[in-house]
């Protein structure tokens, strides 16, 4: 996929796909680390596509990002409760009714978490010199892989810049 926006002669060191953001219309993210640059690829529907890459000895810094957890345990509570003032008029009357009304409003809150992570992303943005920063979105538990990214750019940025420097 990165193949046609890199030289011949540059060699890729990893890529990889990092997630999906959005439901209906929904936005893959990939990420790619060459022995000269960094550059993600954003795909959308309806062939959208955004590609965006730095060179490594320009890159002023990284950002590793992710997202509280906490506001997740909100929603659902949120949820919760709102089960529960639905199934609690039928609690008086027949409570055996009002438990199944309570379970059966609590499964639908079990995808919760999966819509959540659709929207709220952890990610990896590199901050190019003078240019455009390089934004790769990715799901919490590809973020390992965006974190390998990192320690892949780190390194061979410092190799670079050093190679630059000697001549």
């Amino acid at each position: 996929m990165f193949r046609q926006f890199v030289d011949e002669d540059e060699q890729v060191l990893t890529a990889a796909y990092l997630g999906k953001m959005g439901f209906l219309f929904a936005t893959d993210s990939f990420g790619c680390v060459t022995d000269r640059r960094v550059a993600t690829i954003r795909s959308g529907s309806f062939g959208e596509l955004l590609y965006q890459d730095g060179y490594l000895d320009e890159i002023n810094s990284t950002v590793v990002h992710q997202p509280a957890i906490w506001m997740l345990y909100v929603v659902f509570g949120l949820y919760v409760l709102l089960a529960l003032s639905v199934a609690s008029p039928f609690f008086v009357f027949e409570p055996l009714f009002a438990m199944f009304v309570f379970a059966v409003l609590l499964v639908p809150g079990l995808l919760i978490p999966r819509f959540y992570y659709r929207l709220v992303k952890s990610g990896l943005v590199t901050v190019i010199r003078e240019g455009v920063s390089v934004y790769m979105f990715a799901d919490r538990q590809r973020l390992a892989k965006a974190n390998e990214m990192l320690r892949t750019i780190s390194s061979y940025r410092e190799r670079r810049v050093a190679r630059l420097h000697a001549r």
